[in-house]
Parts: structure tokens; C-alpha cells; sequence
């Protein structure tokens, strides 16, 4: 039943109907079969002397009228079976699409993550489990039926007629139904590892485009290609295997089929000869039984094409049923809360693991912990900052705190609710996160800003040309030749590193959250402008929380508060005025701020923080450094 598993009550009219011409498309074969054996029947007896001229001019004319209405009738009722059945495959394919575009906007993160081989073979191999599946519930599961009525229908008429004859004509199709079930055992394997195959070269085509940059600076061309050729070339073997066993098994069962001639005109001649049946009869019990095992016969091939796309249909269905009943690995059942306002307090605690503070690994690497019992608080309304090295674990709180990903142990709240417990919109209704790669779509730069609006089709131009401002963007919106209708290209590739983060950083100034979480956001950007968009983003995110996560120290101030991380851990925490000094144990000065949790002992108010003296983060020479030489 995969194949049926995207239909739905709307689908049920126009499947009927399908099956209706269906079964009236396999309807006029036997009755083909009687106008023949008629015809047949007239001329045996016109041939022996029994009718005159006129007799059977007059017959013939009238099986003549009955084989053209026959005619006619076909034509229309196997136009609007193809028709019905093509239209039935369309509404199955289209209701597959949007479920699974549905679905993959829904999926977790940590989906992805896991998918095999990668996101850049997903999508290929989901067009491709389309295409099977479309072409599986359109013509070919049309033509199953119109046999397999066209195969019972004749069937009966021969048995009705003489069943004599059609048991000594049908006596090969047990054979046949034996090597059937041997063959197709054979080729279901070949089937699957031709789609292993095929998958694989999706992935090698997908990455090298994808990358395509990377693969002309390595000079990876030829490696690329023999890649491809080489899951090309084992999917090739694969397919001939499948050909072969078809090949075998169709060239049985014709050479069965022709065996029919053989033992139906000899016992049908003999039949004929002690005078119990004549002519005609013969003819048409002959003729339904070679159309009952053609139609068989012609079922054979579709049954490949179904094999494929009820796999198709069951790989399709497997990414629709992948869900998660509960929030991530800590257990937790979302009570989905959306409170009414936003304040943006955000703290990570160990409200309800005693013993630890958030931890957390990705799901790829389960066994290495990029956070390891940190616990941070970010006040509502301030700008906060953490700095790390590349890998200490510093960009997986964003990730965090929208929720692509759930703690293993440990608790995020915001506005003292916990994280787990509100709805997963309001979250990201409320957070913005601006990432170093600054993603964009294949979009004008207009629509790219305009996305960030809570309706990107109503948002006025004012404030987009009031973002572009913010972003320091608008000698470059003007030098191109679109301006803000400029399309950017896959990923905006067509403009800098520099340009992207600041269409991003523009998107997030239109979007302007209660919370704002920037990711290295500012790292392509030369020292001038990153000096000039702080600025900016200082007076913008005033009385608003913000976090800042980067390695740059020449965007802080004295009187930023810093947490400072390396190998998943917090090393050092405090306002960057009292992390400049010489070394010592630094004394928090904010009691809310330092309102830490340890096992067994409470909230620790105040305390001394010291940092490693051989941590030390790199900037540039005319650069300020976070600690002093």
C-alpha cells in the first residue's frame, strides 16, 4: 500500500474514475475476441459451401459496424484512461511535494545532521524517489489493472466457450508464473543496489557543483569525475544485471507463449474434426487466451516500474514519519508556552541536573562535548560578549538557545522560563541569530532584507533603505547595476564575504528582535566599517539584549561584560576592564550577574574568577588584547 500512501478523499473521485476506463479499457479485448471469431466463423462457412455470397456480405457488413463502434469505443475510452491515470499520478506526485517541503522545513537540525551522505545528495535523491513514484502511480499501475481485467475477462470467455481447449492452451502459464517468482527474486536486489548507486553518484555531482569553486582551486576536475564515473559504472552493472533477468524472463515467457500456437490449433483442429465445436469457437477461445497471457505478459514490465516506485514511495514516507515526540535528548515534553512579552534574560543553569551545568555534544560527534557544564547569563538589555578560539564551543549557544538543538543535561531559561517549555515559534519569533556565513537566498537584495520582516511582502522601502543605512551598504547597493534588485546569486555568491554579512546584518536590523545573537557576524569586514557598524549596533540594541560571539577584542569595551571560553568550558568571566588586568583573581562586581550554581552549595554571589595565563586570543597589532603582555 506505499504506493497509495500520499492519496487522500480528494484523490478518490479521479481514482475511481481511472479505474472505471480501466476496467473497461480490459473489457474490450474478449469482445474484440467474439467479433473475430464471428468474422471467422462466416467466412469457414462461406468457404464450405453453407452460406451464399449475399448471406455472408451481409454478416461481415454487420461485424463490420460492430468492429468499427468497437473501434471508437477504444479510442475514447483508452484516451481517457491514460488521461485519468496520468492526472492520478500528478495529484499523488503534487501532495507528495508539499508534504515533504512541509516536512523538511519542519525537521529538526539534528535530521540533517544525520542524514546520510549529507544535505547536497538529499535533494537529488528525493527528485529522483519522485520521478520513480510518479511514473509508478500514473500509466504503468493503470495498465496492471486494464490486464489484469483484460487476463480474467479473457480467461472466463474461454473457459465459457470450450474449457477444454482453454486448459490444453493455457498449460505452459504455471511454468511461466515459476520462472516469474524466480527471475524477480533475482532482480529486487539489483534493483536496490542500483539506487545505493545512484544516490552515491547524486552525491559526487551535487558536492562538486556545490563546491565547484574548491574543486577548480585544487585542480580536482579528474578526481571528481572518476568519482562520478565509478558509482556511474557500478550503477551501469547493476542495471544490466536487472535487463538481463528481464531479458530472460520475458524471452521465457514469449517462447511459452508461442507454445500456445502448437497445442491450441492441434487440439482445436481435433475438436473441430468430431464436430464439437466449429470454427469460430475455436478462433475465439484461442484469441482470449492469447490475449489473457499477453496481458500478463504486458503486466511483467510494469511490475518493475511499480517495484521501483513502491520503493520510491516507502523511502518518501520513512522521511515524512520521522518525527520527535519530545525535546532533544533531555526528555523533555514542550508545553509550547508563548508568553506575552520578551524582557531577554537568558540564563544556562543546572535548575534540574544537580550535578552539572549545560552540556552538550552534536549528534555527529556524540562522544566530544563542545560544552561542558558552562553556565552564562545574559542580562535583559545589555550587550554581552563571549570570545573563544575557533572550536572552544562559543557558536553552539546560538544553536541552543533556537533550539536546533537540545542540552544533554542542564537548562536554558529565558525570562526565567525554561527554554524546553516554550513554543518553538515564539522562540524564534524573539531571537535573531546573524551567522558568520550569512546564508541568502538566490533573491534581489530588497527581498533578501525583506525576509526579516514578520510579512515579507508588506514591508515599505523607507525601512529598507533605512537597513541598507544601518549596514553601511549603500555605496555598494549603488555601484551595482540593479541596485536593490540586484539578485545575489546561490548562497550570494555573487557578492563578497564583507557584502553578505552586511545584507544580513540588515536583515536583522529590519527583523529587530528582543534578542539579538551575533555569530562572528562582522568578520569579513574590514576594521574601519566592523568600527562603524558597532557603533551603530550599539545605539540600535541599546536597553535590548544582545550577545556578541567573536574572536575580534577591538569591538569591546571597558565596561562590556566577557565571557571568555576554551575547550567547551567558561575559563574566565567579567567586565573586560577587570580582565585587562595583570593576571589576578577577578572579583565579579555584578551579584546578578554572577548568580552561578554549584552542586551543593548555592548561589555564590560574588567570587573570584581566574583566568589560564597561557590563554591568550589573537588580534591585530593596532588592536587592543584582552589580556596585557
Amino acid at each position: 500500500m506505499s504506493l497509495f500512501y500520499f492519496t487522500t478523499r480528494r484523490h478518490i473521485i479521479p481514482f475511481l474514475a481511472a479505474v472505471i476506463f480501466a476496467l473497461a479499457s480490459g473489457l474490450t479485448f474478449p469482445l474484440l475476441a467474439i467479433i473475430l471469431g464471428r468474422i471467422f466463423n462466416e467466412l469457414t462457412n462461406f468457404g464450405a459451401h453453407s452460406i451464399a455470397t449475399a448471406q455472408l456480405m451481409d454478416a461481415i457488413s454487420v461485424n463490420c459496424i460492430f468492429l468499427f463502434a468497437l473501434g471508437l469505443s477504444i479510442w475514447f475510452i483508452q484516451s481517457a484512461y491514460l488521461s485519468l491515470w496520468i492526472a492520478f499520478g500528478e495529484l499523488q506526485v503534487k501532495r507528495a511535494r508539499d508534504e515533504l517541503f512541509k516536512e523538511l522545513l519542519a525537521k529538526e537540525t539534528k535530521w540533517f545532521d544525520l542524514t546520510t551522505d549529507g544535505v547536497t545528495a538529499l535533494l537529488p535523491r528525493i527528485q529522483s524517489h519522485m520521478r520513480d513514484f510518479q511514473l509508478a502511480v500514473s500509466q504503468p499501475l493503470g495498465s496492471v489493472f486494464q490486464g489484469m481485467v483484460a487476463s480474467l475477462t479473457g480467461l472466463i470467455l474461454a473457459l465459457y466457450i470450450s474449457w477444454s481447449l482453454t486448459l490444453i492452451s493455457l498449460a505452459t502459464v504455471p511454468v511461466c508464473a515459476v520462472v516469474i517468482s524466480v527471475i524477480s527474486m533475482k532482480i529486487q536486489p539489483e534493483i536496490k543496489a542500483q539506487r545505493q548507486e545512484l544516490d552515491r553518484a547524486s552525491k559526487f555531482s551535487s558536492n562538486a557543483v556545490y563546491s565547484i569553486d574548491i574543486v577548480k582551486v585544487m585542480n580536482g576536475q579528474a578526481l571528481e569525475i572518476e568519482n562520478y564515473m565509478s558509482a556511474i559504472r557500478a550503477a551501469a552493472r547493476h542495471y544490466l544485471k536487472q535487463v538481463r533477468f528481464t531479458a530472460i524472463e520475458i524471452g521465457s515467457i514469449h517462447m511459452l507463449t508461442f507454445g500456445m500456437f502448437v497445442q491450441g490449433f492441434w487440439y482445436g483442429a481435433y475438436l473441430v474434426s468430431v464436430g464439437k465445436l466449429n470454427p469460430g469457437q475455436v478462433l475465439t477461445t484461442f484469441w482470449a487466451c492469447l490475449q489473457a497471457t499477453q496481458s500478463i505478459e504486458n503486466i511483467i514490465p510494469q511490475l518493475l516500474v511499480l517495484e521501483k516506485g513502491r520503493a520510491a514511495a516507502t523511502a518518501l514516507k520513512d522521511i515524512l514519519g520521522h518525527v520527535h515526540p519530545i525535546d532533544g535528548s533531555t526528555g523533555l515534553m514542550s508545553e509550547n508556552k508563548t508568553p506575552r512579552f520578551c524582557d531577554g534574560d537568558i540564563k544556562f543553569d543546572n535548575a534540574y541536573v544537580d550535578s552539572s551545568e549545560v552540556t552538550f555534544a552534536y549528534p555527529f560527534q556524540p562522544d566530544r562535548l563542545v560544552l561542558n557544564r558552562c553556565s552564562f547569563f545574559f542580562p535583559a538589555g545589555n550587550i554581552t560578549f563571549v570570545v573563544g578560539r575557533s572550536g572552544s564551543g562559543k557558536s553552539t549557544l546560538g544553536n541552543l538557545l533556537l533550539r536546533f538543538y537540545a542540552p544533554a543535561s542542564g537548562e536554558i531559561l529565558i525570562d526565567g522560563v525554561p527554554i524546553h517549555s516554550l513554543d518553538i515559534n515564539w522562540i524564534r519569533n524573539n531571537i535573531t541569530l546573524v551567522q558568520q556565513q550569512s546564508p541568502l537566498f538566490n533573491e534581489s537584495i530588497i527581498r533578501n532584507i525583506a525576509f526579516g520582516a514578520q510579512d515579507p511582502v508588506c514591508v515599505r522601502l523607507d525601512d529598507i533603505v533605512g537597513c541598507v543605512s544601518f549596514a553601511h551598504l549603500k555605496e555598494t547597493v549603488q555601484s551595482m547595476p540593479n541596485g536593490l534588485d540586484t539578485v545575489v546569486g546561490l548562497g550570494g555568491d555573487r557578492l563578497s564575504g564583507g557584502q553578505r554579512q552586511r545584507v544580513a546584518l540588515a536583515r536583522s536590523r529590519l527583523r529587530d528582535t528582543p534578542i539579538l545573537i551575533m555569530d562572528e557576524s562582522t568578520s569579513a569586514l574590514d576594521y574601519y566599517t566592523r568600527i562603524a557598524i558597532m557603533d551603530s549596533l550599539r545605539k540600535w540594541r541599546k536597553g535590548k539584549t544582545t550577545v556578541i560571539i567573536t574572536h575580534d577584542l577591538s569591538q569591546i569595551d571597558e565596561q562590556d561584560f566577557v565571557y571568555v571560553v576554551d575547550n567547551g568550558r567558561v575559563s574566565c568571566q567579567g567586565y573586560k576592564t577587570g580582565l585587562d588586568s595583570q593576571h589576578q583573581p577577578i572579583i565579579i562586581p555584578s551579584p546578578k550577574r554572577a548568580r552561578i550554581k554549584s552542586s551543593g552549595v548555592g548561589d555564590i554571589t560574588s567570587g573570584p574568577v581566574s583566568c589560564p595565563k597561557a590563554f591568550e586570543l589573537s588580534t591585530p597589532a593596532n588592536e587592543p588584547r584582552l589580556f596585557s603582555q
